[in-house]
């Protein structure tokens, strides 16, 4: 079995299947001091050989017909959301959930997942974006301000910033806690959301 650059195996062929695999294989580009990265293979209950139970998962996707999210921010959060609703160990409990005070959104938590043997929600941000690397400044020749968005009016070191003073703080807050207070109650959690709900 050969594997690609990006660490899918060639077996893998379906579009989404492949994406997972590569969410699965690719490390995390940063890390955020006290938060937690996204969750490994062992939390996930994931050996290092996916491709069984991705496999698994293919008659479900093939059902969609091709019904997927475009954008592609929208659809990286998609497959986190799958892969975190049907991997053996974890469970979606609830995405996209705004934080409101007095009618004002503050933010919005991408996703809260537990595992089967904590009850204990995560919360979880995932992003998807492109940058270009500088070769000369701002900063130093590590320096996070040295990667651009389109436009250069982002940077990997502007969204580094809203993620861990904004976003990744949120949900620490208590109008955050008072907001998903129905979700930090340990329950059984249920069925898992269909894939067409969670794809499209």
């Amino acid at each position: 079995m050969t594997t690609s650059a990006e660490g899918v195996s060639d077996a893998i062929r379906h579009t989404v299947l492949r994406d997972l695999a590569w969410l699965l294989a690719t490390p995390d580009l940063v890390t955020l001091g006290a938060y937690p990265g996204r969750p490994t293979g062992l939390t996930l209950g994931l050996t290092d050989n996916h491709h069984t139970w991705l496999t698994a998962l293919l008659p479900g996707v093939e059902a969609l017909n091709g019904k997927l999210a475009t954008r592609m921010g929208h659809y990286h959060e998609r497959l986190w959301q799958l892969l975190l609703d049907n991997a053996p160990n974890t469970r979606l409990l609830a995405n996209n959930l705004r934080i409101t005070q007095r009618r004002t959104t503050l933010g919005e938590l991408d996703m809260l997942y537990r595992t089967r043997t904590n009850p204990v929600p995560v919360h979880l941000e995932v992003a998807i974006k492109f940058y270009l690397g500088l070769p000369d400044g701002p900063g130093e020749a590590n320096s996070q301000s040295r990667w651009i968005g389109p436009g250069g009016l982002d940077s990997l070191a502007l969204k580094c910033s809203h993620l861990l003073h904004h976003q990744l703080p949120l949900s620490r807050t208590a109008t955050a806690q008072a907001n998903i207070a129905h979700w930090l109650t340990p329950r059984d959690t249920g069925e898992a959301t269909t894939l067409s709900n969670l794809l499209t």
